[in-house]
Parts: structure tokens; sequence; C-alpha cells
């Protein structure tokens, strides 16, 4: 993906500069409504869904690891690539993948009875509540610290880690909606704007509403949430060895 070109034009983006920095422009674009938002889940679910179609056409031979276990081959970690990182106007920045491990901040923030109290919450808006600001948001930090990648909102992304991340935030909530698959394949809520939760501004998430992954015609893809609802249905299909 680093050697593939981009798609994103440099008028929308210019800090993008190959297919991989494609998803990471995209991201620091469209962060702040997909975050703090009943967006985060399906958002974040379509984001790894078109990431790991694009690394599968790049030869990778599976689906994206969740780091939960052990496997019979390395995801590919460019940690010390240079790459430019799109913020502040999306000039480009080049630096070395940066990440300042915080091992309490992810140990206090993963703890069993975290991901617990996420999964016994009984509708979809309580646990989107609870578990973006613990164990989402303690996988960031216990990587990022104070200087890396992975604690910018924005430019996570650029830390390859992220995906991994990712794929187990998402196993996190397809594990919370096999509980109840049936009701839970329909249950979705939260603001549409972000910490606007007592709809002052907007209105809430619905199963209608258009997610939208990319920042111009080559690389947009507009997806309805309710095809976002089942990792095996609709256009995605996977699933995970292991749920919580």
């Amino acid at each position: 993906m680093m050697e593939k070109p981009a798609l994103t034009p440099p008028d929308v983006v210019p800090g993008v500069t190959n297919r991989y920095e494609d998803f990471v422009g995209a991201h620091v674009v469209q962060a702040d409504d997909a975050h703090n938002t009943g967006a985060f889940y399906p958002y974040h679910r379509l984001l790894l869904h078109l990431y790991e179609q694009e690394i599968q056409n790049c030869g990778w031979p599976a689906g994206i690891p969740t780091g939960t276990g052990p496997s019979t081959t390395k995801p590919p970690t460019p940690s010390t690539a240079p790459r430019p990182r799109p913020r502040h106007r999306h000039r480009p920045q080049p630096h070395c993948v940066r990440r300042d491990f915080a091992p309490e901040t992810f140990v206090q923030g993963t703890a069993d009875e975290l991901i617990g109290e996420g999964m016994d919450q009984p509708d979809f808006g309580s646990f989107a509540s609870v578990t973006e600001g613990s164990f989402h948001s303690a996988g960031h930090w216990g990587i990022g610290g104070l200087y890396g990648d992975m604690s910018d909102k924005w430019t996570s992304p650029s830390d390859p880690l992220f995906y991994l991340h990712h794929a187990n935030v998402d196993r996190a909530w397809w594990s919370w909606q096999s509980r109840d698959v049936d009701a839970r394949s329909n249950d979705i809520s939260g603001p549409l704007v972000p910490f606007d939760n007592e709809n002052k501004v907007a209105g809430n998430l619905t199963l209608d509403h258009l997610m939208i992954l990319g920042t111009s015609a080559e690389t947009r893809v507009q997806v309805k949430v309710a095809d976002l609802m089942s990792v095996g249905k609709g256009r995605l299909c996977y699933n995970y060895d292991k749920l919580y």
C-alpha cells in the first residue's frame, strides 16, 4: 500500500501520498464526526472492512489480526518507515511512526471488569457510551502514550497497530451484539453531533443513515448503517474466532 499511488487528490488532502495514507487522510477529515457520536462503531467497522480489502488486494492472505492470540503469520508493521502526517490543514509532516507505550494505562483501561461492564449494557447507546471511553481509549493511550501517533484522534491510523486495535474493538461490539443477535443487529442510536447526547443540536443516528468514508469522489464509499450491523451479512463477510 505504501508503494501504490494515492487516490485522494492532492488539493483535497495534500498530506496523502500513497494508498495507505488515503485511509489516514479520510480519518483525519472525518474523525470529529466519527467519535463521541452514534457513528463511532459503524464508521470504524466500515473503515476496517475497506482497509482489509485493500491489504488483501496487496497480497495479504488473511483478515486483520485482533492481537488476542498467536498468529501463523505476522502483519506488516513498517513502524520505522517515514510517512507524512496529514494534520494542521492537511500539510505533510514527514516523520517515523512514534509509539510511547504506557502499560499501566493499558492494563487499567482494559481490565476484565471494564470489558464485562460493556458487555452487560442493555442497549447500544449505553454500550457505546461505556466502551468508547474505556477499553477503546485505553488501547490508543496504552500504545501512543503522550507522544505517539496512536494518541492523536485524527492521525492515529498512521500507526498500523491502529487496525489491530480497532479489529479488537469491533470484536467487542460483535460480542455484545451476538448475545442477542436478532435484537441487537437492529439496535443503533447516539447523537449525530459529538457529545450532543440530549439531541439539542441534532437527532440520533438511525439504521437509514449513511456511513460515508473517504474525502473525494475517487475514495468515497457510502453504506447504510443497516448494512453494517452484522459482520456476516450485506457487504461484510467475516467473523471472529473468539468472542468476549
